[in-house]
């Protein structure tokens, strides 16, 4: 009897942060932790959003209940995982704060020992794309594709550089960074990018059963 307060705070604070969130949708109820890019259409980042998305990660840092952690868009964002970084962040008042904003979710993730699942049913750019390929495990849709367009404009991804080898190894992290050429599902699942390629309506399904 004398533990129900104290759970019960737990859990009224635990809703109350749940409110905070603008860009995001967290549901922790279950054994998978929920995570939703919520800022329709394009979900292009921006500093507070990313700051709630390694809030809500950090926040599972005690709970042993929580197994994994599955990261996807919202249906309002048909078409879309993310664009990355709004043209804010790569100006000279404000890339430093970004960066540090990106990093933070890298950190949290690799400090939860938790896995996490990347859903990609749509496009994945620059940032959103060095999200999904920093997962443990990432499905994608037929209609997926990656893009890193930085070099386009003049721009180096740092971030980037640093996920890419590890993942795909260096030269094909160097030909998707130096060209910014676009990858289909098929492509970057043939490149180690993606663990799974499936049709959308068999997606749910798939993402169940793993």
């Amino acid at each position: 009897m004398a533990d129900e307060p104290v759970e019960q705070n737990l859990e009224g604070a635990k809703e109350e942060a749940k409110k905070d969130f603008k860009y995001i949708r967290w549901d922790d109820s279950g054994v998978v932790a929920h995570l939703t890019l919520n800022r329709p259409k394009q979900n292009i980042m921006n500093i507070d959003m990313l700051r709630e998305v390694a809030r809500a990660i950090e926040s599972l840092s005690a709970r042993e209940d929580v197994r994994l952690i599955l990261l996807d868009a919202a249906p309002e964002c048909e078409g879309y995982f993310s664009l990355g970084v709004g043209a804010e962040g790569y100006t000279q008042q404000m890339v430093f704060q970004m960066m540090d904003a990106f990093h933070s979710i890298f950190r949290v993730m690799i400090e939860i020992s938790k896995p996490v699942l990347a859903v990609v049913d749509g496009v994945a750019s620059g940032a959103g794309a060095e999200l999904a390929a920093f997962c443990d495990l990432v499905i994608a849709t037929e209609v997926a594709q990656f893009r890193q367009p930085e070099i386009k404009l003049g721009v180096f991804p740092p971030m980037g550089a640093v996920v890419y080898p590890r993942v795909i190894g260096p030269r094909r992290a160097m030909e998707l960074l130096l060209t910014g050429d676009p990858i289909n599902a098929m492509q970057a699942q043939q490149m180690g990018l993606v663990n799974r390629v499936v049709p959308r309506e068999k997606l749910k399904e798939t993402v169940d059963a793993w």
